[in-house]
């Protein structure tokens, strides 16, 4: 009995990983549960942004995620990132992973705020964006 307690402990401990996977129906949600301020989200993300989910490894300081938002709203989004795109990544395979973004044709954005890095992947015509976040 002892061994199966043990066994069972191991299993759960080992399963409840740093992991965090958060959903958001419209940015305003996100918001109300405080994603801008944690730094998972930048607040600059299109006010129509929706579907959003957000993965957070929290032992790494990295996320990722997607959200759609209307075509519309591109271009004052394309606007408002303030660098050129990040070539080095916590992430393995960055270079592989923006070569592979590119070959399908989303255009790829950066933006920084305080101790934090966004990297945008987004299809504008369809409105939506994969992304990548980590802390300096």
């Amino acid at each position: 009995m002892r061994t199966a307690l043990i066994l069972f402990t191991s299993l759960l401990l080992i399963s409840c990983g740093p992991d965090v996977t958060k959903h958001y129906a419209i940015k305003a949600d996100a918001g109300a549960d405080a994603m801008f301020e944690k730094g998972w989200l930048p607040e600059l993300i299109p006010n129509s942004a929706k579907e959003i989910k957000i993965e957070n490894n929290l032992d790494l300081n990295t996320s990722s995620g997607i959200f759609k938002f209307e075509p519309s709203d591109w271009s004052k989004f394309e606007r408002s990132v303030n660098m050129k795109l990040k070539s080095v990544s916590p992430f393995s395979r960055w270079s592989e992973t923006q070569a592979d973004f590119k070959a399908r044709g989303y255009h790829q954005l950066a933006h920084s705020e305080d101790t934090s890095t966004w990297v945008f992947f987004c299809q504008p015509i369809i409105g939506t964006c994969e992304y990548f976040t980590w802390g300096r």
